[in-house]
């Protein structure tokens, strides 16, 4: 039996947990979802890294690794299957059974070793040019749930000085995304693989039209801040979008994110309380 927990990126084949990295995860759950069938290596790099482009070398490093995991938790890293010239599949383990290939351990534990080690001199080598005030994943995305369409001008205008905002940001990747109705948003920040939700909804409040603003921890769609603003109040708008600016910053600098394994699944941990002091300084 394999179950797969998306929030933690854990995978758990029969009494068998794999603790995975975000991408490694991402790579077993698209070949899961299609496991016995050869999916492409344009496919694959199209769907695991949601859009951007990549070389086959990057899925070909993120498959090791995933076998390397599959090994070291004493399962069958060929599993997962290369198919000269076309691409890979994941053969479940019941239907691997009766061809599996006995082979020395040894061999193969050495050489993934040898490259373990190898790759661990290249970080080390490179790590105090590394920068050190950010975390891995420092990409923050503007969400909204209705189109620029919906909007007069000034609206549309308010939009896109907000959107402008986030992109000056330093040392933060901008992404702009359109929340999908019905769609949990856990899983659709998964994809896009973002650590951060700016979020508006566009509303009317006393036939004045206004937003609410959040900011939301995507892997447990935690709302760390919210506020109604009106676009038709220039010193509160500004005074807000410069809050969310300090406030966003202060979050990513403050190396919190992405939340451990500890504090996703305990909300009394400090990282929460730093984040909604960050996320509200105010």
């Amino acid at each position: 039996m394999i179950s797969l927990d998306p929030i933690s990126y854990k995978v758990r084949i029969d009494s068998v947990t794999l603790e995975l990295q975000p991408l490694t995860f991402e790579l077993f759950a698209k070949l899961f979802d299609s496991a016995g069938q050869i999916l492409s290596i344009d496919r694959l790099t199209r769907d695991v890294w949601a859009g951007v482009v990549v070389s086959p070398d990057a899925l070909k490093q993120r498959v090791f690794l995933l076998r390397k995991a599959l090994q070291q938790a004493g399962l069958d890293a060929q599993m997962v299957q290369s198919v000269r010239g076309k691409g890979y599949r994941l053969v479940l383990p019941s239907e691997d059974r009766s061809k599996k290939s006995f082979r020395h351990p040894n061999k193969a534990f050495f050489a993934y070793a040898f490259v373990a080690l190898a790759l661990a001199a290249v970080i080390l080598l490179q790590w105090p040019q590394l920068p050190r005030e950010l975390p891995e994943n420092n990409r923050v995305a503007f969400w909204t749930s209705s189109s620029l369409a919906d909007w007069n001008a000034v609206q549309n205008e308010r939009e896109q000085q907000w959107r402008s905002a986030l992109t000056s940001l330093e040392g933060i990747s901008y992404v702009a995304l359109s929340h999908t109705e019905g769609e949990d948003i856990r899983t659709q920040a998964r994809q896009a693989r973002v650590a951060l939700i700016s979020f508006w909804e566009i509303f009317e409040s006393g036939g004045v039209p206004a937003v609410r603003v959040q900011l939301i921890e995507p892997k447990t769609a935690t709302v760390l801040r919210s506020e109604v603003v009106s676009v038709s109040d220039d010193d509160a708008f500004d005074a807000a979008l410069n809050s969310h600016q300090e406030a966003i910053s202060a979050i990513f600098r403050s190396g919190v994110l992405p939340l451990s394994r500890e504090s996703l699944v305990n909300t009394d941990h400090p990282d929460w309380v730093t984040l909604r002091a960050l996320a509200n300084p105010h």
